[in-house]
């Protein structure tokens, strides 16, 4: 078929069409709440980022459960990074923390930021 010359396999046209399924979708919204298209591309790009970046430290991260023990071997391993384990120590002795809602904290963040580009972008046009 001519479209294996393009992509190698059918897991990989598949992954091409998603993507591109998901950038019209998004590119979508964004214009249609107002984004010039070449807002919606600069806000397309920092959405995608802060998601993409997000997912990485996700599964990255050694754990996202704030009730871990913190060993006193963690503490020394963690003593020439003060600022990190007064965070870590935080966060694990928080019983509501909900590594899933820092998430949506800092995607409000984000959108935040979008509308504010969208109302000076608009406000700009004559």
């Amino acid at each position: 078929m001519s479209l294996y010359r393009h992509v190698a396999n059918k897991d990989e046209l598949l992954d091409a069409l998603v993507e591109r399924m998901y950038a019209e979708a998004v590119l979508a919204t964004l214009i249609s709440a107002g984004c010039s298209p070449r807002l919606a591309s600069r806000a397309f790009v920092v959405l995608d980022s802060y998601a993409y970046g997000f997912a990485v430290q996700e599964v990255t991260m050694p754990s996202t459960e704030p009730h871990e023990v913190i060993t006193d071997e963690f503490v020394s391993t963690m003593q020439p990074y003060p600022s990190m384990l007064a965070v870590m120590g935080a966060v694990m002795a928080d019983a509501n923390y909900d590594f899933g809602a820092e998430f949506d904290a800092g995607l409000d963040l984000v959108l935040d930021g979008i509308d504010r580009w969208r109302a000076a972008d608009s406000a700009a046009s004559p």
